[in-house]
């Protein structure tokens, strides 16, 4: 008899794949019909990302107010994880 726990689980996998894959295709039709609406305008794009190894974050952006943003985001990431730890 098979559980339903790891069919579960399977079936969320593979809908997470399709997920994916329905996002890509609907962020590339996005893509290329802003494409010509962007030769037109300029804009300028900020970017910035986390990356935690271990106990050290390293948080890198573009711009200052965003990566103000994510320190407060880091911060409290392991204010929950410390909580969860000692509780």
């Amino acid at each position: 008899m098979i559980s339903a726990l790891p069919l579960a689980g399977v079936v969320l996998i593979f809908l997470g794949m399709i997920f994916l894959l329905l996002g890509g295709l609907f962020l590339y039709d996005e893509y290329s019909k802003k494409e010509n609406e962007d030769e037109e305008k300029k804009e300028s794009t900020k970017a910035g990302g986390v990356i935690i190894i271990g106990p050290i974050p390293i948080v890198f952006s573009n711009d200052k107010r965003l990566l103000e943003f994510l320190i407060i985001i880091v911060v409290l990431i392991f204010a929950v994880y410390l909580a969860l730890l000692f509780l």
